[in-house]
């Protein structure tokens, strides 16, 4: 937990992402707490992940496009990147294990739009995030993935950061879809098949889409904030 940082837990007391399992172990521990906070996760969730039935599809998708505000998505996190984040090996071994769905032989479209800020906030180093930032630029060049920032200037007075917050939404070959929020919507994240829900976010997805940089703009641009804040 120690290498969190502030902003971590600032958004965890926020309720800004859901935390897992292996974090409340790890707080009830070091809190002292004699297993109140772990408690407190199985009364929440009943003894059920939020993110597991998004995290069951996730496989079997198409295309998959990832909106962030707050942190790199696990698709395209470098190893160091990804520890920064995760309490436990097996959280660990899990986000790690989810990346190599981008390198199989029929891997989905992944689309990745990053708020600013995402480049801007560290986890862990700065050569931490000097790897992660040329790790983004390398994966944006593979033919399935894309990778676009949404700056402050371009969005400011025009368009507001995404109301839902940080999602995910998955396409299936039959067109189906489910959509994981991390928590605009509800507190500690929720997976959703409805229609309604994952309208309301495609709609938040061609919005930033419309302010955001184009791919190679949005290489230089990480390129750009790689230099001024992680060389």
């Amino acid at each position: 937990m120690a290498n969190k940082g502030e902003g971590w837990t600032s958004q965890l007391v926020n309720g800004r992402f859901t935390p897992h399992i292996e974090d409340a172990k790890a707080m009830d521990e070091i809190l002292n707490a004699d297993g109140q906070i772990l408690n407190a996760w199985e009364e929440i969730y009943g003894g059920r992940n939020p993110f597991a039935d998004y995290h069951a599809s996730e496989p079997d998708a198409k295309l998959i496009i990832s909106t962030q505000m707050i942190y790199v998505p696990t698709l395209v996190q470098t190893p160091a990147y990804a520890r920064s984040l995760t309490t436990g090996d097996e959280v660990l071994a899990d986000r790690l294990d989810r990346r190599k769905l981008l390198d199989r032989a029929a891997a989905p479209h992944l689309a990745v739009l990053l708020d600013e800020s995402v480049l801007r906030r560290t986890v862990g180093d700065e050569e931490i995030m000097r790897e992660q930032h040329d790790h983004l630029i390398e994966m944006s060049h593979r033919p399935n993935v894309t990778v676009q920032i949404v700056p402050y200037a371009l969005r400011r007075g025009r368009v507001a950061v995404s109301p839902s917050g940080s999602f995910s939404i998955a396409t299936m070959a039959d067109g189906s879809s489910i959509a994981f929020l991390e928590a605009a919507r509800s507190r500690f994240g929720t997976s959703t098949r409805d229609p309604e829900t994952v309208a309301d976010l495609l709609k938040e997805v061609a919005t930033l889409q419309a302010y955001a940089l184009n791919v190679e703009d949005s290489r230089t641009f990480v390129r750009e904030v790689r230099g001024e804040l992680w060389t």
